[in-house]
């Protein structure tokens, strides 16, 4: 025991002999120690700001979609399955907090009998969730409840009331496969806020020859045929606020897992919006800067390891 205390005799008389020394050897150390404790924290910050630049706008945007015409045509229980699976089983998987989710489906292509007796191709569909980059331009949106035998309230584009001369008011008629009608009415026009926004599901421009309904009424128009649906999509945007480099390894695995989990849901959906070639690119440039670090950080290591012997 007395042999410990003689140590740090021995210690303190050295620090009086040799201050200045001893001094600077401390803040040295300190020195070096910030140094290496603070490359982890660099990393990330560095690693944050280049994954950012490496994703496309919006950054953590997933489009799931299902085409009949490469496939076959669906029905409403393997709509909302694949819909649950999405929604939910996906969701966690990414494990990012969800920002904005649409989802749209169509029938197949209708004839259409115009106020003129004239004939067009148009599709029923429904688009749920972007009701904030639609702007009502005509009628009201949602449309009033109606009672049986109301004809069925349709949205559409406003360059209808340009190139087909219809408008909010007009009675269509529609003759769907199988030789069955259902009587439209016009009840409300729109057109885009903003039509160069990225976070659309689809262009605007897309729904050019889609007459939209609620997503209620789409299935209840639909409902007497079997597996009408002829095209379905998912769009997700997950907010990445809190979202750090170090995240990216977890985050393509949760994608592989999550698209695998849909996949086995809905055969034949595709994932053809997301940002895996964004975040893999990222994943090996940061990689490579974390061994350069390491490298140019190895002599502070060896410094600090010296100077505490």
């Amino acid at each position: 025991m007395y042999r410990v205390f003689d140590l740090f005799r021995l210690t303190f008389e050295r620090f009086k002999t040799n201050r200045v020394l001893v001094m600077l050897v401390l803040v040295g150390l300190a020195t070096a120690t910030t140094l290496a404790l603070s490359v982890p924290i660099y990393i990330d910050a560095v690693g944050t700001r280049l994954l950012l630049s490496h994703l496309p706008n919006p950054p953590y945007a997933f489009r799931y979609r299902y085409l009949g015409s490469w496939n076959v045509n669906i029905g409403e229980d393997d709509l909302n399955n694949a819909t649950r699976a999405i929604e939910t089983g996906f969701t966690n998987s990414i494990g990012l907090p969800v920002k904005h989710t649409v989802e749209f489906a169509r029938g197949g292509a209708w004839s259409i009998q115009m106020v003129n007796n004239t004939r067009s191709a148009f599709s029923i569909g429904s688009l749920d969730g972007a009701d904030t980059q639609m702007n009502i331009t005509a009628g009201k949106w949602p449309p009033p409840s109606t009672q049986e035998g109301d004809p069925l309230p349709v949205l559409v584009p406003e360059k209808f009331l340009y190139d087909v001369g219809i408008q909010v008011g007009d009675k269509l008629t529609a003759l769907v496969p199988g030789g069955k009608t259902v009587s439209l009415k016009v009840t409300a026009q729109w057109s885009p806020v903003n039509p160069d926004d990225p976070s659309w599901i689809f262009p605007p421009t897309f729904f050019d020859n889609i007459l939209l309904v609620q997503k209620d009424a789409l299935a209840n128009v639909l409902d007497s045929m079997d597996k009408p649906i002829e095209e379905a999509a998912w769009y997700l945007i997950f907010d990445g606020q809190n979202a750090h480099a170090s995240d990216v390894d977890n985050l393509l695995l949760g994608i592989t897992e999550g698209q695998r989990n849909v996949n086995a849901v809905l055969p034949g959906i595709r994932l053809d919006v997301l940002p895996v070639d964004g975040l893999t690119l990222f994943s090996k440039e940061v990689n490579q800067l974390t061994q350069q670090l390491a490298t140019i950080m190895l002599p502070v290591g060896g410094l600090v390891l010296f100077l505490s012997l």
